[in-house]
């Protein structure tokens, strides 16, 4: 009976050692990979808020699946996303090393938005008497997701 529970205890040890090690590689891929962030705030006494953290990997991942789908609208959108590949490359370099600034702030009455980069991310928030919207993403998203979609 001894036998079978060391057996039992090194299987399960050598199990959780593998839980453990794929929760950290998971951990570490979002990290470099970055969050998307989703923020929605409707301004009504019985309006809905919520709060979304993307993984940006994960929308990297559902980008590149467009590969495999046969279809010609997305065969042209590929063929001009070709074209201004290195165009999005150039700019994302010189985001990067930007310091912080607004890129946009536009003032139309009661709406409001603003489009500036923050570090290494890029904020979009937007805000008018119903609902508050925010959005920010890692500035190298774009470039990884069209990296993504065509290959």
């Amino acid at each position: 009976m001894k036998k079978l529970l060391k057996i039992f205890a090194l299987t399960a040890a050598a199990g959780l050692m593998l839980f453990l090690t794929a929760g950290v590689v998971i951990a570490a891929t979002v990290v470099r990979s970055g969050m998307v962030m989703v923020q929605v705030e409707e301004k009504s006494p019985d309006g809905v808020s919520f709060s979304a953290p993307v993984p940006a990997s994960l929308l990297t991942f559902g980008a590149g699946m467009t590969r495999f789908i046969d279809d010609a609208d997305l065969a042209q959108a590929r063929h001009e996303l070709e074209t201004v590949r290195p165009l999005i490359h150039d700019l994302t370099a010189d985001l990067l090393d930007a310091p912080s600034f607004t890129m946009v702030e536009v003032h139309n009455g009661d709406d409001h938005v603003l489009i500036h980069k923050q570090g290494r991310s890029l904020v979009i928030d937007v805000d008018n008497p119903d609902t508050r919207v925010h959005l920010s993403f890692p500035i190298t998203l774009a470039e990884r997701v069209i990296n993504s979609v065509l290959g």
